[in-house]
């Protein structure tokens, strides 16, 4: 259920991704990026879905995560990638 907690946690995340994004902290911005999705998509009622998105999040998040630090250089002001 999407409620005023939920999306007090969404902004709070959103912040965090914002910030990461201003300072180049990689680690930070895809910890942000993980935690805002999950935050919408644990508020749908069917847990069978819940586990599936975590299974394809759990297998894809290492790979993003490889790709995001390769291209941090690139599109990061100042990358603190490691």
């Amino acid at each position: 259920m999407m409620d005023k907690a939920r999306l007090k946690k969404l902004g709070a995340a959103d912040d965090s991704i914002g910030r990461a994004l201003k300072t180049g902290d990689v680690n930070a911005y895809m910890e942000g990026n993980y935690n805002f999705h999950f935050l919408i998509y644990s508020a749908q009622p069917r847990r069978t879905l819940l586990q599936l998105i975590e299974t394809c999040g759990c297998s894809s998040g290492p790979t993003c995560g490889s790709c995001m630090a390769d291209l941090a250089p690139l599109i990061l002001p100042t990358s603190t990638s490691s």
